[in-house]
Formats: C-alpha cells, sequence, structure tokens
C-alpha cells in the first residue's frame, strides 16, 4: 500500500500578465509525496525534526504551517516577515534537501503555466488532478500494489466531484472518458 499526499500552490485564476497586481498567479501548480505504508512513520518523523529544528533555531515556531511561498514572499503570516530573506532561503533549501535524502519519498509535479496552456481556467484543477491520478496509478501497477490519496481541504468539493468521475464511482454514474484508473482507493 502507498500513500500519496496532494496540495497545490497558486490559483485557478486567469492570469493576466498586464495587470498581475489584480489577477490569479502565472502557475497552477499541484504535488504529490507518495511513501510506502511500512515508511510513512519514519518519513513522518523526519518531517517533525525539520520543524522542531527550525523551532529550536528561532526561525518558526512549531505550530506555524510551514509553507515555502510564505519564505519565498512573506506577506501573509508576521512570523515569516520577521526571517531575514537569506535564511528563508536557507530554509527552502534545507527542506529540500531533507525531502531530496528521503530514499521513501516518491515526489510528482504537474506545473501549469497559464501563460502557455490551451486550458481554461476552469480546467485548471481538473486537468492536474487527472494528470496525477493517471501518474500516480501507473506507478502503483509498477509496484503491484494498491494506493490511497490524500488531499488538503481546498477545493474539497470540487475534486472529490471530479474524482469520482475518474474512478466511476460517482452516483451519476458519468465517467471521464478514455481515463482508467485501477489501483487507487
Amino acid at each position: 500500500m502507498y500513500f500519496c499526499y496532494i496540495d497545490e500552490s497558486g490559483d485557478c485564476g486567469k492570469h493576466d500578465p498586464e495587470n498581475t497586481l489584480k489577477s490569479g498567479s502565472k502557475y497552477f501548480i499541484i504535488s504529490r509525496i507518495i511513501v510506502g505504508a511500512n515508511r510513512w512513520k519514519a518519513s513522518l518523523e523526519t518531517f517533525k525534526a525539520f520543524r522542531k529544528k527550525i523551532a529550536r533555531e528561532a526561525y518558526l515556531p512549531y505550530h506555524i504551517e510551514f509553507h515555502c511561498a510564505e519564505l519565498i514572499d512573506p506577506h501573509k503570516v508576521k512570523e515569516y516577515t520577521q526571517i531575514n530573506v537569506a535564511d528563508r532561503w536557507k530554509l527552502i533549501s534545507e527542506y529540500a534537501n531533507t525531502i531530496g535524502q528521503n530514499g521513501a519519498l516518491t515526489l510528482i509535479n504537474v506545473v501549469i503555466d497559464k501563460t502557455k496552456t490551451a486550458l481554461e481556467p476552469a480546467e485548471y484543477l481538473t486537468s492536474a488532478v487527472t494528470e496525477l491520478y493517471q501518474a500516480f496509478d501507473e506507478f502503483l501497477k509498477i509496484k503491484e500494489q494498491n494506493g490511497i490519496v490524500f488531499f488538503d481541504r481546498a477545493n474539497e468539493k470540487h475534486i472529490n466531484t471530479h474524482i469520482r468521475k475518474l474512478l466511476g464511482t460517482g452516483a451519476s454514474g458519468e465517467k471521464v472518458p478514455d481515463i482508467r484508473i485501477g489501483l487507487v482507493i
């Protein structure tokens, strides 16, 4: 059994390069971390140790959620604005190394550059989720295992409706054409 944790970055709004202050982000990104059920606890402990380390070093209190986006552009949370720029980039680098050195993790990202895609904004989320589900299903075929997906709560209703169509389990019986997801629970 494999666990797949999914989170998004950016938004599903239309990006206007002429008016960046009043439009959506340039990119919509959905990322996933896959970890085997037999290795998730050790991986979780690695992340918790990293969080405790940066709390001990007085960068970010343990109870404040760690967000790389806030480290890059700390405009929302005062705890991030108190970290100088060099230290914010150092934390991002240390976090990337923590993930990269954890051999139990597999990472996959779907990046939509809104300035180059033919997709409409209403399709950003469902298109990215479909690609992630297909990639996870292929991963599971190779491993000859089943898997389960965990999302954060953003766009929860929209995502659940789309996933039911992907899996063919929706009440309406509606399916996404030509998509066969067989190993995701």
